[in-house]
């Protein structure tokens, strides 16, 4: 049997119907890059939204790097939807709550909500609802609070959320609706009506369907109080104003609607997008990882070497074997350096002592040196046969941050971002994107990032070089894409000064 979604993607090739909305339930995706690309297509006309058990599942088995503790299997699918314009549902309510809207309204020019309400408290817990999803309250200009003045009662609220108060009749209700849908700068209008002594409910909810019909922007309502609005909720579903029966419902289902609007507009952005060419020695990078297929990974100075080979800029350095060898190596290109011991299958130094860091003359790399050697013996035994010391300069202080990336069973290449060093699993600063990537894209997923606060320059602080940590990330993503032979890496850290980034520490992992 044909895929069901490759099947709504054939009816509307043929032209046959026009589906919209689409809501999927999902207990397993076997193919995710068939899945994203066939989704990210129908989204761009039609909404889809699932619903998908399995968030709480057993955890993943222990991984090797940080990257594959990090990056774990909900956290892909949910970052794997977001990309495709996939609305992922929590609950049954959600989903069916979602199905009417879609079907029912036009999704939200803007973000900004208005609120008119006959009771207070679910009018103040509903502004908090709108922060919550991503969307804002509209602000009436003087006009419209004169407007509102006129026909409310002193003691009612003339701001956003607008309360009508509870003696409110249908004809109060009818006339802040229309000032309301006639302001240019609210996108969509939230009714809330609760059951008290004077509500006239059925005659509130006709005016509301004639003024949606009239004035074409969207209208939600949210008619509180179970079996004693139901006449009122009968009249809404008749001229297909989605209701609900609590106002947050009614707010996530919007801000559902909107992030689908966004997403739709970004695609089209992107479809008109030069495409971005960047220098890569390939064959470089194919021959060191070639030379090393009987390695479980690449030792530091052949994981420096690729990245070089893609542009990415790193601190110089060396194997060296002898102390007197890194002596002269620190002479040429100036102290401070770095010691760290290296090995195929190496992937935690730190554990070992195996990283000493500012050495600033040559008395200390003497001390240093002695301590590195000691060091060598608590490896495990074999690896021991294949250890090498590394020296590299040490390019300073700087923000420190990780990129990985993983080979996802289901989705394909996944790239992290976050606050990297030690800190890297300790803050769980986990952002993800399923490759491929942009610097466009690049520059989106670091300034979500926990650490972007830092960044950006925190507290009147000078800012840190963004751009070319951006191309950073667009080339170290090539990476996995060139050998099919990497199952996992990662840069951690890459230090981040004021005018440039330095590929400090890496690691790649070949299958």
């Amino acid at each position: 049997m044909d895929h069901p979604i490759n099947t709504l993607t054939n009816e509307q090739q043929k032209g046959l119907s026009h589906v919209s909305p689409i809501g999927l339930y999902l207990e397993s995706i076997t193919n995710g890059v068939e899945f994203m690309r066939l989704t990210r297509e129908i989204g761009k006309k039609n909404p889809i939204f699932i619903i998908k058990p399995g968030k709480t599942a057993a955890a993943a088995k222990a991984m090797q790097s940080h990257t594959g503790a990090i990056a774990g299997a909900d956290f892909v699918l949910e970052k794997a939807l977001k990309q495709s314009g996939v609305i992922r549902c929590n609950a049954l309510s959600e989903f069916f709550n979602l199905a009417r809207a879609f079907a029912w309204e036009d999704e939200p020019n803007g973000p900004n909500i208005a609120v008119i309400s006959n009771a207070g408290g679910p009018a103040v817990i509903s502004a908090d609802a709108i922060s919550d999803a991503g969307l804002s309250l509209a602000q009436f200009d003087d006009d419209k609070k004169k407007q509102l003045l006129e026909i409310l009662p002193r003691a009612a609220s003339i701001m956003n959320p607008v309360d009508v108060l509870g003696d409110a009749l249908a004809d109060r209700v009818g006339k802040a609706t229309e000032i309301v849908l006639q302001t240019d700068q609210v996108d969509t209008l939230l009714v809330i009506l609760t059951p008290q002594v004077m509500t006239q409910i059925g005659k509130t909810a006709s005016l509301i369907g004639m003024l949606s019909a009239k004035y074409k922007k969207p209208i939600f309502c949210s008619f509180i109080g179970g079996g004693m609005v139901i006449e009122g909720e009968k009249v809404l579903n008749q001229y297909k104003i989605p209701t609900f029966h609590f106002p947050e419902e009614a707010i996530m289902a919007i801000g559902s609607m909107w992030k689908w609007r966004q997403f739709r507009k970004e695609q089209l952005t992107i479809k008109n997008e030069p495409t971005e060419s960047i220098l890569i020695n390939y064959d470089n990078i194919n021959t060191i990882v070639q030379s090393a297929k009987r390695q479980p990974s690449l030792n530091n100075q052949q994981a420096t070497q690729v990245f070089v080979a893609a542009g990415i800029n790193v601190p110089k350095s060396k194997l060296i074997k002898t102390l007197a060898e890194g002596i002269i190596f620190a002479e040429e290109n100036d102290w401070p350096v770095v010691l760290k011991l290296s090995a195929p299958g190496l992937l935690h130094k730190t554990e070992y002592g195996g990283v000493i860091v500012n050495i600033a003359n040559e008395r200390e790399i003497v001390l240093a040196w002695e301590k590195i050697e000691k060091n060598k013996l608590k490896l495990p035994f074999e690896m021991q046969k294949n250890i090498s010391v590394q020296i590299q300069q040490d390019v300073g202080k700087g923000i420190e941050v990780i990129v990985g990336v993983k080979r996802d069973p289901i989705f394909g290449p996944v790239l992290l971002f976050g606050a990297g060093g030690t800190m890297a699993e300790l803050i769980a600063d986990r952002n993800l994107h399923i490759l491929p990537i942009n610097n466009k894209q690049a520059q989106q997923l670091v300034e979500k990032a926990k650490i972007h606060l830092l960044l950006r320059g925190y507290r009147g602080a000078l800012p840190y070089a963004e751009k070319p940590l951006y191309d950073l990330i667009v080339r170290f993503s090539k990476l996995i894409e060139i050998s099919s032979d990497i199952k996992e890496m990662e840069i951690n850290p890459v230090i981040i000064t004021h005018d440039s980034v330095y590929a400090v520490d890496g690691k790649i992992l070949l299958k």
